[in-house]
C-alpha cells in the first residue's frame, strides 16, 4: 500500500490527468459552480450538459438538464482503474467514454441572444425533430437537432434565424427549448402584423427558388408516357 503522501500524490496525478482530457472541450467548465452550471444550461436543450471541478476530492462534477426543465447532479469519480459515476460500478477507460455511455448530448450550448436579422427581437429557440428542405426561398431548410433562433410566429409556422439565415418555417417539426423564452414573450402572438414575412422576404428577395426535384421529376415521367403513345393518340387510359 501507498503512505500517506503516494496517496495525494496519485490522486493529484489523477486529477491532473481528468482535467488534461476535458481541456479545449466545449461542455469543460472548470470554474463552474452549481448554480452557475444551471444558469449555463437554462435555455439549453434537454440532455444537455457541462463537467466542472466538484470541492469532492479524486472527482469532477456531472451538471445536465433534465426533460422537465429541471438540472441533475452527479460526481465523476477515478477508481484507480477508470472513470465511473458515483454509486455506479460501470467503470471506463477515459471521461468521455463515460460520458458517451449516458443519454446525454454532445452538443455546444447555444445562449439566445438578444437580437438576430438586423435587431429583431428573439422570443425563444425552437429544436428541430425532424429534417425539413425548404420548397420557397423564403423558408428554411434544417436538419433534425437545429436550433432556431425564433423572432415571430403565425399559426403554424414560425420565423427564424439559424446560422445567419432567416426564413419561416413549420412550427409543428419543432418543439421549444424550455427556458430559453424571452421576457414577457406570450405564447401565440405576434410581434407586430406581418413583421416576420417582411423581414424573411427582405433577406431572401435575391435567393433564387429552391430546385422542386419532385417536380421536375413527375413532368418527365408524363412526356415519357406521352411519347409511348405515339403523341397521345390510341393509348389506352391510365
Amino acid at each position: 500500500r501507498l503512505p500517506p503522501a503516494g496517496l495525494a500524490a496519485a490522486a493529484a496525478a489523477a486529477m491532473g490527468d481528468m482535467e488534461a482530457q476535458l481541456q479545449g472541450k466545449s461542455f469543460w467548465y472548470p470554474d463552474a459552480t452549481r448554480q452557475t452550471a444551471e444558469d449555463i444550461m437554462k435555455a439549453a436543450r434537454t440532455g444537455s450538459f457541462v463537467i466542472r471541478r466538484s470541492s469532492q476530492p479524486q472527482s469532477l462534477a456531472l451538471s445536465h438538464k433534465l426533460e422537465d426543465g429541471a438540472f441533475g447532479h452527479a460526481l465523476i469519480r477515478w477508481t484507480g482503474d477508470g472513470y465511473c459515476l458515483e454509486q455506479t460500478t460501470d467503470v471506463h477507460s477515459t471521461i468521455e467514454a463515460l460520458v458517451a455511455s449516458l443519454d446525454l448530448r454532445l452538443v455546444e450550448i447555444k445562449p439566445r441572444p438578444d437580437t438576430v436579422a438586423n435587431g429583431q427581437r428573439v422570443l425563444f429557440q425552437a429544436e428541430a425533430v425532424t429534417t425539413f428542405s425548404a420548397t420557397k426561398k423564403t423558408e428554411l431548410t434544417f436538419k433534425r437537432d437545429a436550433l432556431m433562433n425564433v423572432f415571430d410566429e403565425e399559426p403554424g409556422w414560425y420565423y427564424g434565424e439559424l446560422d445567419g439565415e432567416v426564413g419561416k418555417f413549420p412550427s409543428g417539426l419543432t418543439r421549444v427549448i424550455k427556458g430559453s423564452e424571452a421576457p414577457g414573450y406570450t405564447p401565440g402572438k405576434s410581434q407586430a402584423p406581418g413583421t416576420g414575412a417582411q423581414v424573411v422576404e427582405q433577406a431572401n428577395a435575391h435567393k433564387p427558388e429552391p430546385v422542386n426535384r419532385l417536380a421536375r421529376k413527375s413532368t418527365k415521367q408524363k412526356v415519357t408516357a406521352t411519347n409511348s403513345n405515339g403523341g397521345g393518340g390510341g393509348g389506352a387510359p391510365a
